[in-house]
């Protein structure tokens, strides 16, 4: 029963691992696009 509620406890922690590394992923995705709109600013400026 304990290995069963490790398992378990594993299985949810590699999921939301998962989830996070996912999302994680997609977010720099917008700042990239918008740090290099922002340097040209900063460096005509």
């Amino acid at each position: 029963m304990v290995a069963a509620l490790a398992m378990s406890l594993s299985s949810v922690s590699v999921v939301a691992n998962a989830l996070r590394l996912a999302k994680s992923a997609a977010i720099p995705a917008t700042p990239k696009a918008t740090v290099p709109d922002q340097t040209p600013g900063l460096a005509q400026g």
